[in-house]
């Protein structure tokens, strides 16, 4: 995405004015979609489709080749409607089921990241700059 709105320079206008408002406060969903025109709404629903579809795609492919019958889709991307749906499709088309937590607890990981390395930041513990992703990095 971020390549193609470089490319597009048409998109800039809407970005800077977009910007503006949350440099001035404005949060709410029904403010920001104002600032949106026909062409930047049209390209954030086909971002969600391909997204959408590639989840799905993937998790109903893996689901199938690991002979599971139940999935569990969790973490921020579990509270999407579209997702739900085109998930509770999919499942059923292939005899399987699909369970989402409750969207309340469908959040994103930053929030567990952040408490998680609070108590090391009140006791000055501070990573270097060699510190890289590692998915079983221990958080204590």
């Amino acid at each position: 995405m971020l390549y193609h709105l470089r490319e597009h320079p048409e998109y800039s206008d809407g970005i800077c004015k977009r910007e503006e408002a949350l440099r001035d406060g404005h949060r709410s969903f029904a403010e920001l979609l104002a600032l949106c025109d026909a062409m930047t709404l049209g390209l954030v629903r086909e971002f969600q489709n391909a997204v959408v579809r590639d989840l799905v795609e993937r998790t109903m492919r893996g689901a199938e080749e690991c002979g599971v019958e139940t999935v569990l889709v969790s973490g921020g991307v579990a509270a999407n409607s579209q997702l739900r749906a085109t998930f509770e499709e999919r499942v059923e088309l292939r005899g399987l089921r699909v369970y989402f937590p409750d969207r309340a607890l469908s959040t994103d990981n930053a929030a567990m990241i952040a408490a998680a390395a609070y108590t090391g930041f009140r006791e000055g513990k501070f990573a270097d700059v060699t510190l890289n992703a590692k998915a079983s990095m221990p958080l204590g």
